[in-house]
């Protein structure tokens, strides 16, 4: 699962529990990477799909596909898409069964970094604090030093403030002629 609050409710754990279910939630920013169906089931069953369609169009000449015709199609395609071949290869592929730690390497997230944020509650105390110097300080290619904005969002590079900058300002909102009368 993911972690959609509407998927995580307390009624849902205690019916997963008492019925013996483990639930498995997937990290923020990686259900691309992580859910089993997404990487060894879904792309062949399109596939499959897209076959038996292109078959049944051939067979079919000059009619058009109802919703009446969709489930047939779409049997065919499960029995070949869907097998317990594919849908093990899925939890294969992602690391989680045969569980592997090291499938994915630290680049493979580096995407999701930019939402990577502190609680701006913790930052509330340290917000009077002078820039905090890292253990590169000063040298050449470091990153930049961080230190709590007072905006209390996050941690801001000590050059940047949190004053805000309307959308107008940078690009200005296009303007139309005046009306012609006739």
């Amino acid at each position: 699962m993911d972690n959609v609050e509407a998927h995580i409710t307390i009624k849902t754990i205690d019916h997963a529990r008492e019925n013996g279910v483990l639930l498995l939630t997937l990290p923020s920013h990686t259900s691309h990477r992580l859910q089993p169906l997404d990487r060894a089931v879904y792309g062949p069953f399109k596939k499959a799909y897209n076959a038996t369609m292109d078959g049944w169009i051939r067979s079919h000449p000059g009619r058009t596909v109802t919703i009446y015709d969709i489930p047939t199609i779409v049997s065919e395609t499960q029995l070949c898409a869907m097998s317990q071949r594919n849908i093990k290869a899925g939890f294969t592929a992602t690391g989680i069964y045969p569980y592997n730690k090291d499938i994915f390497m630290d680049a493979d997230f580096a995407s999701a970094a930019v939402t990577d944020r502190q609680n701006p509650e913790a930052n509330a105390d340290a917000a009077d604090l002078d820039p905090i110097p890292g253990p590169s300080s000063g040298a050449v290619g470091s990153s930049p030093i961080l230190r709590p904005n007072s905006c209390g969002i996050g941690q801001q590079p000590v050059s940047s403030s949190c004053g805000y900058v309307s959308p107008s300002a940078i690009y200005p909102f296009p303007r139309d002629e005046p009306r012609k009368t006739k």
